[in-house]
């Protein structure tokens, strides 16, 4: 029993550690590129549009490789 709570503990303190790590290096980030915007002049648009693409047409080159059960 006292195995799977040391088990557990050193889980808990690794999954925090590295989703606080995580979240602290992905703020610097943020901030980096904020600042790089502020210094060239070139600033982002506030709304991105993230409606993903239209699907390629596949070609019939590759009809060959369909699985035929």
């Amino acid at each position: 029993m006292a195995m799977i709570i040391f088990a557990g503990g050193i889980f808990l303190g690794f999954s925090l550690g590295f989703a606080t790590m995580a979240l602290v290096d992905a703020r610097r980030h943020r901030l980096q590129c904020e600042k790089a915007q502020e210094t060239s002049g070139y600033a982002l648009p506030l709304e991105v549009d993230r409606a993903l693409p239209a699907r390629p047409q596949a070609s019939g080159a590759l009809d060959h490789l369909a699985i035929v059960s």
